[in-house]
């Protein structure tokens, strides 16, 4: 990362770090959010505050990455609306990507 950001400083706007470098669901089968219907705007803003608690994390740049492929039926756009409304509230910046 530090050779990215030394080499391409002043010249990048955002930078997906991880973006399935990884073949099908390598990231997903290790997170707890893979078919839990639990999971929820709320608890990614939590965990996100969670995150931002950690010793030697205040101040700390953050900004909220979505990104979905949808099968053959149409997406939940009401759900989708709302989500966004929800995670606009953190004030953090939003990247939609795919």
């Amino acid at each position: 990362m530090n050779f990215v950001d030394l080499r391409y400083r002043g010249e990048l706007i955002a930078w997906d770090v991880v973006n399935e470098n990884l073949h099908f669901s390598f990231f997903q089968d290790k997170l707890e959010y893979r078919g839990d219907e639990a999971a929820s705007p709320k608890k990614y803003i939590e965990k996100l505050e969670e995150t931002k608690s950690y010793p030697g994390n205040a101040g700390m740049l953050a900004g909220i990455g979505l990104q979905s492929h949808f099968g053959s039926g149409q997406p939940n756009i009401d759900y989708m609306r709302v989500v966004l409304d929800i995670l606009g509230a953190t004030g953090l910046p939003i990247w939609l990507t795919e």
